[in-house]
């Protein structure tokens, strides 16, 4: 279940896009990090812009989801609504 509808002050276009990669391969945050070998909840982090991740995840990213590392220091080139604020919206 998806609750938080806000986004911290480092969401970048890296998250945007694994938002969106995520969305398309219809993975959970918890079917990404078993796949990346994260610790629980650190995915979280990266995609609401708590965090960015390091070099070694950026890598490990990159490789999963061909999302390039330099992304996660870039603004997100296009608007996103988090899944939790679509939903509180409709």
């Amino acid at each position: 279940m998806l609750y938080r509808t806000r986004l911290g002050s480092l969401f970048s276009e890296g998250a945007r896009l694994l938002w969106l990669a995520l969305a398309d391969r219809k993975l959970s945050q918890a079917d990404a990090e078993r796949l990346l070998g994260s610790p629980q909840g650190q995915l979280s982090k990266w995609l609401y812009g708590e965090r960015r991740p390091g070099l070694k995840w950026a890598v490990l990213i990159q490789a999963q989801f061909d999302i390039p590392p330099e992304t996660w220091r870039l603004a997100p080139s296009r608007k996103f609504v988090p899944p939790a604020a679509q939903v509180a919206a409709s």
